[in-house]
């Protein structure tokens, strides 16, 4: 599963683009993951570009850590790389590895119940749950579906960023006239690469057999790929600008909206009824009837099996309860405005609010940075009993809100990256359940 979001990503490629050379970078894929760059990308190409394909080749391939390993040891003395490195690797490992567990018994406990099937009684045990059980694969679907469209448009806006970038280097100065934008063969290249994502993202959306009200984007993103297509032709960069400040505008707005599409689909999840069922269905299989010693050994692989399906809905509970109370939080914050340096006196008048949400965030997923934001939330609270009117106690306590708001942006990207982690790794359990509905129906 790829463990990076659209600004880690970003983050990731300026990081090697500004700290390695392209050599450097060759040298890294052969000692960190014993791979030639040339297997991944071309170095020929635009040095962005060769980043970019990099990356997501590592996200496909599940190697992302390894190269952040890489890139940490040999850049031991950056202490931004290195604080980098350290939050990716780390970051909700144990809790993505438990959900990683946890789905593979309920997979294993819905597969010994198809097994099971092969009995009439079985068949008689678990038919009056089949409403429940296609709910729960109607929208586990669905939510497969739009987090692969989200993780299409996340790699599209890395490519946009290549674009972005080359279109930096060519702009030159205005001299009292229209300003200039240059064209080269590594911005058609960065374009056409754009092209090229831009296409995926289209062709998925038309497999996902979704309504053309749930696609309300796909026709900007063609005009936008043909128009791209048409500026490289004609070797214009300032048609390509133009392009660019329209797709900048369609991803910065569908990424917030595909988001929150999972976020509402994974709150009609009901897992927990799910379980409910199963563990009824289990009632009903061990209350007086007789197994042979194959179909018990079944049984108790079904039975194990359930516990990790109400281990999944709490999971998911929680980080929607995490994900609701981050964005009351942000909604608080930004009462404050966008300024680096926010009035001490409004800081005091919000903060009893931001400290009464901050301790109702779970800290079970993930744990590791619940306990940091209330600390900090704290310090906050005790610095402003008596808001400061001194210069030095007041940049301290502006400081420290600065540094809370990006603590809390952290926050928001890792609860979304495992609110996406786990809904992609639900879709496994939908695909088991989904064998059980086939089952009910050849019997």
């Amino acid at each position: 599963m790829p463990i990076l979001n659209g600004q880690q990503i970003r983050t990731l490629c300026d990081i090697v683009r500004v700290r390695f050379t392209v050599d450097e970078l060759s040298e890294l894929t052969v000692t960190g993951l014993d791979v030639p760059l040339t297997d991944v990308t071309a170095p020929a190409n635009p040095f962005p570009q060769v980043i970019f394909e990099l990356v997501q080749w590592l996200e496909r391939k599940e190697r992302t850590r390894e190269f952040l390993r890489a890139v940490r040891e040999a850049r031991s003395g950056v202490d931004d790389v290195v604080a980098f490195c350290d939050d990716v690797i780390n970051a909700s490992q144990t809790a993505r590895q438990e959900n990683r567990e946890a789905t593979a018994a309920a997979v294993r406990s819905v597969k010994a119940l198809i097994e099971l099937m092969r009995e009439q009684l079985a068949q008689d045990a678990i038919d009056e749950y089949e409403d429940s059980f296609r709910s729960a694969v109607l929208h586990i679907d669905e939510l497969g579906k739009f987090k692969k469209l989200h993780d299409n448009f996340q790699v599209a806006e890395g490519a946009f960023k290549v674009v972005v970038s080359e279109l930096r280097r060519l702009r030159g100065p205005a001299d009292g006239g229209p300003e200039h934008i240059g064209f080269d063969d590594d911005l058609a290249a960065a374009a056409e690469g754009l092209v090229f994502e831009l296409g995926k993202v289209d062709a998925y959306a038309g497999l996902t057999g979704l309504a053309p009200n749930q696609l309300p984007w796909r026709d900007r993103v063609n005009r936008a790929a043909a128009d791209l297509t048409g500026a490289v032709a004609a070797a214009d960069g300032r048609r390509i600008d133009r392009v660019s400040v329209r797709l900048q505008n369609l991803i910065g707005s569908e990424l917030p909206a595909l988001n929150r599409e999972i976020v509402r689909l994974a709150r009609l999840l009901s897992l927990r009824e799910v379980a409910d069922d199963l563990q009824s269905v289990y009632a009903g299989l061990v209350g007086g009837y007789s197994f042979d010693d194959d179909s018990l050994r079944r049984l108790d692989q079904f039975e194990k099996g359930i516990a990790a399906v109400f281990q999944l809905d709490e999971t998911l509970r929680t980080l929607l309860q995490n994900h609701d109370w981050l964005q009351g939080i942000d909604v608080t914050l930004g009462q404050l405005g966008g300024g680096r340096a926010p009035d001490v006196f409004a800081v005091a008048d919000i903060w009893e609010d931001v400290r009464g949400q901050v301790d109702r965030l779970h800290p079970a997923a993930p744990p590791d940075w619940v306990g940091p934001l209330k600390e900090l939330a704290g310090r906050v609270a005790a610095a402003l009993v008596r808001p400061p009117t001194e210069p030095g106690p007041v940049r301290a306590a502006q400081a420290d809100v600065k540094q809370f708001r990006t603590r809390m942006s952290e926050a928001f990207n890792r609860t979304d990256i495992d609110l996406l982690d786990l809904c992609g790794r639900l879709r496994q359990f939908g695909e088991a359940l989904s064998g059980t509905l086939r089952e009910m129906q050849h019997a």
